[in-house]
C-alpha cells in the first residue's frame, strides 16, 4: 500500500489548489502515464524484433517509439510541474495532428481516424473546457469536408488500398481500444464529478450548520440585550419610585422632626429655672423626642425595604399617632388657649 501511495504521488496526484483543474490534471496525469507506458512496451518489443530479426524486420522503427516515449514523459514531467493546462493543448495538438497524417495519408473515411476524432473532442472537452471541444469539432469537421471534396475532384489522391483489404484483427483491436479510451476517460470525468458533487453537498451542510448556528447565537445575543435592557429599565423604575416615594417621605419625616425641633426648644427655653415639675416635664419631653427618632428610622426602614421591592408591614395605634400630632402642634394651642381632649373609646 504504501508502494502504491508512493506511485501515486510521484505520478498521479494533482498539485493544482483549484478543484476544476485538479479534476482535468488527475485525467491527463492517468492517460499520460498509460501513454507512456505503452510506448515503453512497445519500445522494447520494437528494439528486440528490429535486432533480432535485422534487415527482415518490417515494423515500425525503436527510434520512432522511443521519441513517442521520450515526447510522453516529457508532457508527464510539465503536468506534475504544474503546467497541466500548457500540457492538455499540446497533447490535444498532438492527437489532431496524428489524425490528420492519418486521413492524409489514407483518406478521410478512415475508421481508426474517425475514431481518434471523437476520442480528440471528447479529450479537449474534459481536459481544456467545452469551447475547446466545440473549436477541435470545427477544425475537424472542416478538415474532413475539405479534403472529402478535393479527393473528390481527383485533386489529391489516398492510398486506399486499405479498402481493398479484409477485415483484420488489428483493425478490431484498434476500434476496440479506441472506444476503451473513451469509456475510460468519460468514466474518470464523471467519477471525478461525483466526488466533486459530494464535496459540494458536503460543504453546504457544513454552511447550512453554520448559519443554523449563527441564528442560534445571534437569538442568544439578542436575549442577553432583552434581559439587559429590562434591568436598565427596571433600575430607572426604581429611580422613578424613589422620586415618587421621596415627597411622601419628606412629608413623613417633616412631622418627627417638628416634634423634636420645638421639643428641645422647650428645653431649652426652660433649662434656666429648674425645679421638680419642669423636671418631669422636660424628662416628658426627652420620651417625646426619643418617639419621634423612632418614628424617623422606622420611616426610614420602610423606604428602603420598598425600593428593594419588599412587603412593608406593621401595625400602628391610631390613638397615639393622634395624640403625636397634638404633642407636635402643643405648644400652639397653648398660645391661643386652645384645649383638645381625645376620647379613646370613640376613636
Amino acid at each position: 500500500m504504501r508502494v502504491f501511495n508512493l506511485f501515486t504521488k510521484i505520478f498521479i496526484k494533482p498539485v493544482s489548489s483549484d478543484a476544476d483543474q485538479a479534476r482535468r490534471e488527475f485525467i491527463l496525469n492517468i492517460l499520460l502515464l498509460g501513454l507512456v507506458l505503452l510506448t515503453g512496451i512497445a519500445f522494447i518489443a520494437n528494439s528486440i524484433y528490429f535486432f533480432y530479426l535485422g534487415s527482415l524486420y518490417k515494423g515500425l522503427s525503436p527510434f520512432i517509439t522511443f521519441g513517442s516515449l521520450i515526447f510522453f514523459s516529457l508532457l508527464l514531467f510539465l503536468s506534475r510541474k504544474n503546467k497541466s493546462r500548457f500540457t492538455a493543448h499540446i497533447f490535444i495538438i498532438l492527437l489532431f495532428t496524428l489524425s490528420v497524417f492519418a486521413q492524409l495519408t489514407f483518406g478521410p473515411d478512415l475508421p481508426e481516424a474517425l475514431l481518434l476524432d471523437a476520442l480528440i473532442i471528447v479529450f479537449a472537452g474534459i481536459l481544456i473546457n467545452s469551447f475547446a471541444a466545440f473549436i477541435v469539432s470545427a477544425a475537424i469537421s472542416i478538415f474532413i469536408i475539405f479534403f472529402s471534396e478535393l479527393e473528390l475532384m481527383g485533386a489529391y489522391v489516398s492510398q486506399t488500398a486499405w479498402k481493398l483489404q479484409p477485415f483484420r484483427l488489428s483493425d478490431i483491436i484498434v476500434n476496440i481500444v479506441s472506444l476503451l479510451l473513451i469509456f475510460v476517460v468519460s468514466w474518470m470525468f464523471n467519477r471525478e464529478l461525483v466526488q466533486a458533487l459530494k464535496r459540494a453537498r458536503k460543504s453546504e451542510k457544513e454552511l447550512r450548520q453554520q448559519r443554523d448556528l449563527l441564528e442560534q447565537m445571534v437569538e442568544e445575543r439578542t436575549q442577553e440585550l432583552k434581559q439587559t435592557q429590562l434591568e436598565k429599565v427596571s433600575q430607572l423604575y426604581k429611580f422613578a419610585e424613589f422620586g415618587r416615594l421621596s415627597s411622601g417621605i419628606l412629608h413623613d419625616l417633616v412631622t418627627p422632626l417638628t416634634s423634636v425641633s420645638l421639643n428641645l426648644s422647650l428645653l431649652t427655653n426652660r433649662s434656666r429655672k429648674i425645679n421638680k415639675q419642669q423636671i418631669i416635664a422636660d424628662q416628658k419631653l426627652l420620651e417625646k423626642v426619643s418617639q419621634g427618632v423612632t418614628r424617623m428610622e422606622l420611616f426610614v426602614k420602610s423606604v428602603r425595604k420598598q425600593l428593594q421591592k419588599q412587603e412593608v408591614r406593621y401595625s400602628f395605634n391610631v390613638v397615639e399617632e393622634i395624640k403625636q400630632v397634638l404633642q407636635v402642634f402643643h405648644h400652639r394651642l397653648d398660645e391661643f388657649g386652645i384645649k383638645i381632649v381625645v376620647d379613646e373609646g370613640k376613636v
